[in-house]
């Protein structure tokens, strides 16, 4: 059991997540994205300093997002929670029950 489901499960134990799993709405996982660049030419023949640098939107994710979020899946799934994941654009958010 991860660190995130011990600390999880001992919160289950006081309730303070009971009103997550009595809700019917899906729990929003929200994650943010790091800036990423990339040049505008071909990137195995960059064309040399004229180049430009052009910015990936929704292309990555932190690895430790990313093992938090493999977690936070596990332990949502293993209890029958509904769940899904919004990157940093945010919409649909209030018609979210929870927010992790």
């Amino acid at each position: 059991m991860s660190l995130l489901e011990r600390l999880l499960e001992q919160c289950r134990k006081t309730d303070v997540w009971a009103s997550v799993w009595d809700s019917e709405k899906p729990v929003v996982v929200c994650m943010a994205q790091p800036v990423a660049y990339r040049p505008l030419s071909d990137m195995d023949n960059p064309i040399g300093p004229n180049d430009h640098m052009v910015k990936l939107s929704n292309a990555f994710v932190g690895m430790g997002d990313a093992y938090a979020l493999a977690d936070i899946a596990s332990f949502m799934g293993s209890r029958g929670k509904a769940w899904y994941l919004l990157g940093s654009r945010f919409a649909g958010l209030r018609e979210a029950g929870w927010c992790v």
